[in-house]
């Protein structure tokens, strides 16, 4: 049985997209113009063939694991209804690979002076003799394992589905993040509903971005209320009413029938806040950690560390 190939990133779904974007505004057939994909992925090699069998591009991709879920979805309902929506799909991920640039530029440099203060703060004991070269190398490489495995549990910490809920309770972080995974709800479900899915079709895809149990639990029954034609914005109400702004704009968008583009109108509005918002805290956590690390620093080469300190003479 062939392996199926790994699923691609967000930078080469983003390249990817922006020149199916330009191909079809160009009105170049779309065979065509995957077969000008330069260093194609393997998934896409793949999906060539599935679309040489006759299937669909939506489920192409979607079985060979070239679009992601949502991805898939909304190329489906593109083909159905038009055009599928390149250029918005290059957007998101772009927008991924930015948001995931600008935590690396924030703070890579914070954990590397870390790293750095972890080498240079047994150094003066080494100097002065009063540890060997195996005690140095020992006590420098053990503090770095200690904050790689840090570093893993904080990943782990924002990875695991089982712990989210506790990251929501982090000072700073658990608000923004909160508000990050009402964003990209709202977003995927207006482009959902733009695209033409119903609200039972887009309601189970945008609930699957949130990755708190906690706020994506309560619209487990939301595609049922909306199959017995309940309104929609009642619906999302438990993830919704915590920003009574958006609250009341669903209400609005949705009786005048425009509920699709009034969600994304709210995430255009929005959005650039929210960005600030998450640039100001890694700003501030960086500094601190840059603050820690330089008292640490003082404190160890001038001899105030815990057991540091010289023995009190009796006398």
């Amino acid at each position: 049985m062939a392996r199926k190939p790994t699923a691609p990133s967000h930078a080469e779904l983003a390249r990817l997209y922006t020149r199916l974007d330009q191909y079809q505004r160009a009105g170049v057939p779309l065979l065509q113009a995957l077969a000008e994909e330069p260093a194609p992925h393997p998934a896409l090699v793949a999906m060539r063939k599935r679309l040489k069998q006759g299937l669909g591009l939506a489920e192409a991709g979607r079985r060979t694991g070239l679009w992601p879920p949502f991805d898939a979805a909304l190329i489906g309902a593109g083909e159905a209804h038009g055009e599928p929506p390149f250029g918005e799909l290059a957007q998101i991920h772009a927008t991924a690979v930015q948001r995931r640039a600008r935590l690396r530029r924030k703070l890579l440099p914070a954990l590397l002076l870390i790293g750095l203060s972890l080498l240079l703060s047994p150094l003066p004991e080494l100097v002065g003799g009063q540890i060997g070269l195996g005690a140095y190398l020992l006590h420098a490489l053990g503090g770095i394992a200690l904050l790689l495995l840090l570093a893993r549990l904080l990943l782990g910490l924002a990875s695991d589905p089982g712990r989210h809920d506790l990251f929501l309770r982090l000072p700073g972080f658990g608000p923004l993040a909160a508000r990050r995974a009402r964003l990209t709800f709202v977003h995927t479900l207006g482009l959902l509903l733009k695209a033409g899915l119903s609200a039972q079709e887009a309601l189970p895809l945008a609930r699957a971005t949130i990755p708190f149990p906690n706020l994506r639990e309560p619209l487990a029954g939301a595609e049922a209320g909306a199959q017995r034609g309940e309104s929609l914005s009642q619906l999302i109400a438990p993830l919704t009413d915590a920003d009574p702004q958006l609250s009341a704009l669903l209400h609005s968008g949705e009786a005048a029938g425009r509920l699709d583009a009034t969600l994304l109108h709210h995430v255009a509005l929005t959005l650039p806040e929210q960005e600030a918002s998450e640039t100001a805290l890694l700003d501030w956590l960086a500094r601190g950690i840059y603050l820690m690390v330089v008292l640490w620093l003082a404190a160890g080469f001038i001899g105030v560390l815990p057991g540091q300190l010289p023995p009190l003479d009796p006398s």
